[in-house]
């Protein structure tokens, strides 16, 4: 099942993070700076965001650059324009006036989450890892659980990268997680494959919103794969671990043969083992709703006795007085 993994694994690693290479930037077009959880799952797998992202073209950017231009005429330079007004004019192949933007707001505030985060992975874009490491890294520690810890796994995700490119040997022996490596090594056969260490635990929601920023990096599509599989989740893992394939994790040489048989075993399941869960949701769901509809017009039907009694008793002491 494990052959030997090829030298153009690495090259492939390292254009993943090359320029014209797909991320996101905390803009009003991308991620909202001030909203940590803002990514889904069943999204990310289905290519939701992906198809948002090739939504946005040339025109898209000259005309939200136009308004930003206005606004700051109008209303004058904040920190928020000009950071998107840095990443539209990088978007826009004016890369040297949007480096100049960056630098000059962090010469004016060294912690800038949003400008930290926003520079940082345009250096990751241009191939400066080692600044995108020290902005990242610094941003990570200004709000370290922010988007369930995205930007700490992008500052390892950097480390990893740079620790590659400098000694390619490593392909297929580091890993963006090295704590992960152990368990995708000693891997066996579904449904145990994850079994035969002790498996670490990461914030799902740092992967996914991650992955959302950075879609084609093949390594971490191959660490959500592993941890659906850990959750029994395996059809969501077949689509990461296919992700990853397509997009040369440092393990694709093993990877198609292990989609193999975790297809096997899903494929084994049968579809009530795979459907059978939220079917039973489905039936106790619909139960539930019966009953409370049952106990709203026995409880219904209780009030009206006892207001049609007050009101009979009321008459009766009225008729009383009277007489």
């Amino acid at each position: 099942m494990r052959r030997s993994l090829h030298p153009l694994a690495v090259c492939l690693l390292i254009f993943a993070a090359a320029p014209g290479a797909q991320a996101c930037f905390y803009s009003s077009l991308d991620l909202d700076p001030a909203r940590s959880s803002q990514s889904s799952l069943r999204k990310l797998l289905f290519g939701d965001y992906e198809d948002m992202a090739r939504e946005k073209r040339l025109p898209q950017y000259r005309k939200r650059l136009m308004q930003i231009e206005e606004e700051i005429a109008a209303r004058g330079e904040s920190p928020d324009r000009l950071d998107e007004r840095a990443i539209l004019l990088y978007r826009l192949g004016r890369a040297a006036e949007a480096e100049a933007i960056w630098t000059r707001l962090l010469a004016a505030e060294p912690d800038r989450f949003v400008t930290l985060c926003n520079y940082g992975t345009y250096c990751e874009m241009t191939g400066r890892f080692d600044d995108a490491t020290t902005m990242i890294a610094r941003a990570a520690a200004l709000r370290p659980k922010f988007r369930g810890g995205a930007e700490a796994l992008h500052a390892e995700r950097l480390r990893h990268l740079l620790a590659t490119r400098d000694n390619p040997a490593t392909a297929g022996t580091t890993f963006w997680m090295q704590d992960m490596l152990p368990v995708w090594q000693q891997r066996a056969v579904p449904p145990n494959s994850l079994a035969t260490v002790k498996f670490p635990r990461y914030p799902l929601e740092g992967i996914i919103e991650l992955l959302r920023q950075f879609p084609k990096f093949g390594d971490g599509w191959l660490v959500l794969g592993m941890m659906l599989e850990n959750d029994g989740q395996y059809r969501y893992a077949l689509t990461a671990y296919r992700k990853a394939l397509k997009y040369a994790s440092s393990q694709r040489a093993v990877l198609d043969d292990y989609i193999s048989l975790v297809q096997a075993y899903d494929d084994s399941r049968g579809v009530f083992t795979r459907t059978g869960p939220a079917f039973l949701v489905m039936i106790c769901t619909l139960i539930g709703a019966v009953l409370a509809y049952k106990v709203f017009i026995v409880g219904r039907d209780v009030i009206l006795d006892i207001r049609r009694a007050r009101r009979e008793a009321a008459a009766e002491k009225n008729d009383d007085g009277h007489a």
